[in-house]
């Protein structure tokens, strides 16, 4: 039989060759057991934990070359056996016949020792131990022994005494073994089949076990459910109980049973049921069923003496062949969890018990947050500062919430140890719970379980990196430490009291200039960055902001109401300004050394360029400047910051807006590109913008500058729009370095400084842009507002983490603050689709190393630029409603359910619809961007690549869970399934906690509410990772990849002279428009050339190389030839030296002669 194909139990399993070589065998057939495998992985278990044992094999049995059947051929253990293999030719067996516990029963003759008396059955008390060695030994003596081991098992003795006579080892590793193969014709069973056989060299009795047919079998006894204590042959009544006073002696010693519990402990763990078990198992069975079948199918034998009746059901039997064995592997599994569960067997570390041990410090967990958040708390929000917490109905609303929870908790923590409630309930449910488990996944794969197990983790890596990076990351609430030294600014000193300052005496110098009262005591200024910045731009005529209407201004203030004198009181004495009539452009000429375009910026380039770069790009299309767009762009001069707010039928939200921006700005900072607003919105919101410039100038008489900047897209796409005014202002050469893109419904806080924000830029040249935490505007109005802000704060804390390993990967595209020429860059290379627009930005912004720039094509990018975090949080309105039945019905029936009051998309389409999609389609984009070149230097590149792995690896597990989820159902394991997010809720409660008590300690504005947190993970954050995660995958196969194209990028458009020109009508003219989109394309039509040449160069230069390569070869091959017709003769000068004769039939008839030591002649051949 070869057993090559057979998976091994332990590296030391091969076969025993010798079994073949013996005097004698016995012979198994399947009589005993009809798939023949439990004997043989019997004694392959002993080979394994190191027990000797008779080994077996297979073979098939002929006679007179008659097939007779199919055996397990045994080595017999006889004389011959115990005398090659352990050098004994002296030991007892004690088998079936008569049952003996290795006793000692006191009335044999120990001196006497007749050697008849070893086999005397009649007259030896002793007798059930059957002599078995030879006849007539040289030296009787173990019979004597034998009586002394029987004695040192009566109390008391030493364990010492019993380990120098007895080996103790291999026998409790025998008698586990036993018990856990359920051997009932074992000693520790039946209290019989077993040899003694004494080891004369190390003067110690051995065991050997006597009987391997019956291992693996419940034999109709319900013994398998009890413990190795009860593990014996019960008596009727319990009177004639089996006993076994060997074991059980050794046993009363602890230091034994702890031993005997570590073998079973190593066997269930190493070998019994384990996976390589099972496909030895499978192995074996696969290499001998061909031959059990010819066992079955075997004629049957019929001579004079036995006739056999030819079986008629030889199909049935090959059936339940498959049967059995699956009924074998399902007893080995249902056997080794009776083991576990009856001896509280917890193997540490694996992965079942690691499992069962953090789910139940989860449950602690969970219920001392409960606990605090029903019985505590609501004291805590009492005496807190309401102004950082919910208002009253969302915290009775969260309370009820938890409440609930902690009663389901409650309730289900009584029913699972209300039986159990003892002094180690603790262990006993950790049992249980291990015992349940082993149910439902004992039989899986362990890398199955802990891949599971992982999907559901990286579900809530969200929580894992506010857990592992808390102690490494710092908020700071102030930027004085980023500022230049010599500024001090204090934006939250405000001014309301005209006694504060005397008119006529304060001096503006700078943004960090001081004021002086009348008693030359400084205060500190709080006048609003922009208007101080501003307070010098001046044009031909006159200030931005006159100094002559003091008193008038004051007048008009007191006479407004008291919100808008809060609002304005800053500005009005502004008006106090001394504006530095020197600095002021008084002509044409002055005017027009700032007013170059980018034209003019593009054709500025070095002679090294021009040297390199025989072609070059210049604009073609220039603007041409009136008088009065020339005191325009005179106006913007030194202005270094603008606001661009993206508008689409916005005229709701729009004026909460201005409101706040009008607080930190002047009008003509705040440019509004409406794109693609029907015609009653676009009247709306230019009468708002109207409005409120005007309001701008009533309130500040002084300023002399723009209205707030309106333009228009008639095309919808807030990309194209950004990109449209940006490019307008670049070409027009209008110098705003930077620009803070806003959505429409966003509020700028007053702590908004304009310096604290720049200063970003100018201490780091490789920041290009700026993110924000966000706010919910609404954060107090209700649950759902409450935990989108929950939210927020959270990704805020991601993104700080990012930007403190390298670079945020992409400002949030509610506010961002970007140099403009980088973002004109990012917006050209845009597709424009407003699904992840932010993200997008972002990810071109991190591939742009190499390449050429819009802005001056000439150069190239350098690479690794890095997105920041501001210091100052940023209010937006988030959703109100959770979600909206008519968004997700057909419009045939949504058109008759009534429209929601909030007036805005509900949570549910904005997440599915917009956000999560955006994901699932930047998928390539991720690949680009981890797989795009950059330096190994490089680390906000690389910090982004990283980044885009972990969106990657999101996505993907998107998926899997969805199979994950189905799965689960079609398992039906739903508790497991349970227990996994009961622990994912534990890591989000831990996490949560470490928040806000190392990041967000001392620092009121971001901690999070309590009530907020312990209701989060469990009410919000599970139903959103389920619901919106398959929704989103649903959404994006049904409906997103098949209807749902991406639009192409502007630079493309752009090529195909395909974009709308914007029109700007406060500043430049509709044909200054088109001419700023005809540069577009102009530029566009230099790159792709530029790209082309670059290619053809590219092919030229392989093509040349394969011509040359090509051309050294038939020139390697002509003189190769040439060599091959070269002969050689031999010529004898007159020196009688042999010399070498190079014959070129070429040059006939002269040849060159090479002499050893003259020079080389040319001769004549003579025919």
């Amino acid at each position: 039989m070869d057993y090559s194909s057979t998976d091994p139990l332990s590296p030391t399993d091969q076969l025993e060759n010798s079994i073949f070589n013996n005097t004698s065998i016995q012979l198994i057939s399947t009589s005993s057991d009809n798939i023949m495998i439990r004997t043989k992985m019997y004694t392959d278990m002993c080979n394994d934990i190191g027990i000797e044992s008779a080994q077996v094999a297979y073979t098939r049995v002929y006679f007179n070359n008659a097939p007779i059947g199919f055996y397990l051929i045994k080595e017999n253990t006889n004389v011959q056996y115990f005398e090659k293999k352990y050098n004994t030719s002296e030991f007892y067996s004690q088998m079936n016949g008569h049952f003996s516990p290795m006793t000692y029963n006191g009335d044999f003759n120990l001196t006497n020792s007749d050697p008849t008396l070893l086999n005397n059955r009649t007259t030896d008390n002793y007798f059930n131990y059957w002599y078995q060695g030879k006849e007539f030994p040289d030296t009787f003596h173990a019979k004597n022994d034998l009586v002394s081991l029987f004695k040192i098992f009566q109390k008391p003795t030493s364990e010492g005494e019993i380990k120098k006579n007895f080996e103790t080892v291999s026998f409790l590793k025998n008698m586990a073994l036993d018990f856990i193969t359920n051997n009932q014709h074992s000693y520790l069973f039946n209290g019989t089949n077993y040899f003694l056989y004494l080891d004369t060299k190390k003067k110690k009795w051995n065991f050997h076990e006597g009987y391997y047919i019956s291992p693996f079998n419940n034999w109709g006894q319900n013994c398998s459910i009890t413990t190795y204590d009860e593990y014996r042959l019960i008596g009727r009544r319990r009177k004639n109980d089996i006993r076994r006073p060997t074991f059980d002696y050794l046993i009363s010693f602890s230091n034994e049973r702890y031993h005997f519990e570590k073998y079973l402990k190593e066997i269930i763990l190493n070998t019994y049921g384990t996976i390589k078990y099972f496909n030895r198992m499978d192995s074996i069975f696969k290499m001998i069923f061909e031959d059990l079948k010819w066992d079955i199918l075997l004629e049957p034998i019929d001579n004079n003496t036995i006739k056999y009746e030819e079986n008629s059901n030889k199909m049935i039997e090959l059936l339940k062949i498959n049967s059995e064995y699956e009924y074998l592997k399902k007893y080995i599994t249902k056997r080794k969890e009776d083991i576990i569960i009856n001896h509280n067997f917890i193997i540490p570390f694996s992965i079942y018990s690691l499992f069962t041990t953090c789910f139940l410090i989860s449950m602690i967990i969970i219920f001392v947050h409960l606990f605090y958040a029903v019985f505590i708390n609501p004291f805590v929000w009492h005496f807190s500062n309401k102004k950082i917490r919910v208002l009253p109905s969302t915290f009775l609303k969260l309370w009820i919430i938890a409440l609930f929870l902690f009663i389901i908790i409650c309730i289900s923590t009584y029913f699972l140890i209300r039986n159990d409630i003892k002094s180690e309930f603790f262990k006993l449910i950790h049992v249980r719970i291990y015992r349940y488990i082993i149910n439902y996944y004992g039989t899986f794969d362990n890398t199955y379980i802990k891949f599971s197990i992982v999907l559901w983790l990286i579900l809530n890596r969200e929580n894992f990196i506010v857990l592992f990076g808390a102690p490494f990351v710092h908020t700071n609430n102030n930027r004085s430490n980023i500022t230049s030294n010599d500024t001090i600014n204090n934006s939250s000193f405000t001014l309301n009291n005209d006694s504060n300052m005397v008119n006529g005496n304060s001096n503006i110098h700078s943004v960090n200039s001081n004021l002086s009262n009348n008693n030359n005591l400084p205060i500190q200024s709080n006048i609003s960055p922009i208007l101080t910045n501003y307070s010098n731009i001046f044009n031909s005529d006159s200030s931005l902001f006159d100094n002559d209407e003091c008193l008038e201004t004051e007048r008009k203030t007191m006479d407004m109401t008291e919100k808008d004198h809060d609002q304005c009181s800053v500005r009005t004495h502004c008006s106090n300004c001394d504006n530095d009539i020197n600095n002021s452009i008084d002509n044409i000429e002055t005017m027009s050394k700032v007013t170059y375009s980018v034209s003019e910026k593009l054709s500025i380039h070095s002679n090294y360029n021009e040297v390199l770069n025989k072609e070059y790009f210049q604009a073609k299309n220039t603007p041409l400047y009136t008088d009065e767009q020339s005191k325009i762009i005179a106006m913007y001069q030194n202005i270094k910051h603008g606001f661009l707010i993206v508008c689409h039928n916005s005229s709701d939200v729009l004026p909460a807006t201005l409101e706040c921006l009008l607080k930190i700005t002047i009008p003509m900072c705040i440019f509004i590109a409406e794109n693609g607003s029907n015609s009653e919105e676009k009247q709306k919101m230019k009468d708002i913008v109207d409005h409120y410039s005007n309001r701008f100038r009533y309130t500040h008489p002084s300023y002399n500058g723009l209205n707030i900047i309106y333009a228009n897209l008639n095309e919808g796409s807030k990309t194209l729009a950004q990109f449209c005014l940006l490019n307008n202002l670049f070409w027009f050469g209008i110098n705003i370095q930077y620009i803070s893109v806003i959505d429409d419904d966003v509020l700028i806080p007053e702590n908004w400084v304009e310096d604290e924000i720049l200063s970003y830029f100018k201490n780091d040249p490789k920041v290009k842009g700026l993110a924000y935490p966000i706010n919910a505007s609404n954060r107090r109005e209700g649950i759902v507002p409450v935990f989108q802000n929950f939210e927020y704060t959270l990704a805020m804390y991601s993104k700080k983490v990012h930007k403190d390993i390298g670079t945020v990967v992409f400002p949030s595209g509610a506010i961002g603050t970007w140099s403009i020429p980088f973002l004109l860059e990012c917006l050209y290379r845009h597709d424009t689709v407003f699904r992840g627009d932010d993200l997008q930005i972002g990810l071109r912004l991190h591939t742009m190393y190499g390449k050429p720039r819009f802005c001056n094509p000439n150069e190239i990018h350098e690479g690794n630029y890095k997105i920041e975090m501001a210091h100052v949080t940023v209010d937006t309105v988030v959703p109100r409603c959770y979600i909206h039945l008519k968004e997700f019905l057909p419009h045939c029936l949504g058109k008759y359910l009534k429209e929601c009051d909030c007036g805005q998309y509900s949570l549910s389409r904005q997440r599915i619809v917009y956000w999560e999609p955006a994901r699932h389609r930047f998928f390539f984009k991720f690949l680009y961007c981890i797989l795009h070149k950059c330096r190994w230097n490089h680390r906000a590149t690389l910090t982004a690549k990283f980044f885009c792995i972990d969106f990657i690896v999101t996505i993907i597990n998107d998926y899997l869970f969805i199979i994950l989820f189905v799965f689960m159902f079609l398992m039906k394991s739903f508790l497991p399934a349970l227990m996994i997010i009961c622990i994912c809720f534990a890591v989000a409660y831990i996490s949560l906690d470490v928040f806000n008590l190392v990041v967000a300690r001392g620092k009121p504005t971001i901690k999070l509410p309590f009530e907020v947190c312990v209701v989060f993970p469990v009410f919000y954050q599970c139903f959103t990772t389920l619901f919106f995660r398959i929704s989103t995958i649903i959404y994006t196969w049904t409906y997103y990849v098949p209807f749902v194209r991406n639009n192409v990028k502007i630079k493309k458009r752009a090529l195909k002279k395909n974009i709308s020109y914007m029109t700007m009508s406060d500043i430049i003219t509709e044909m200054d428009s088109e001419k700023a989109i005809a540069n577009v394309s102009d530029i566009s039509d230099y790159l792709f050339n530029k790209k082309q040449l670059k290619y053809e160069k590219w092919k030229l230069s392989i093509f040349k190389n394969k011509k040359e390569k090509d051309s050294n070869q038939n020139k390697n091959k002509e003189n190769k030839e040439s060599k091959n017709k070269t002969k050689k003769y031999k010529v004898e000068n007159n020196e009688k030296h042999n010399d070498i004769v190079n014959y070129n039939k070429d040059n006939l008839p002269k040849i060159c002669i090479e002499n050893e030591n003259e020079e080389p002649q040319i001769i004549e051949i003579i025919d």
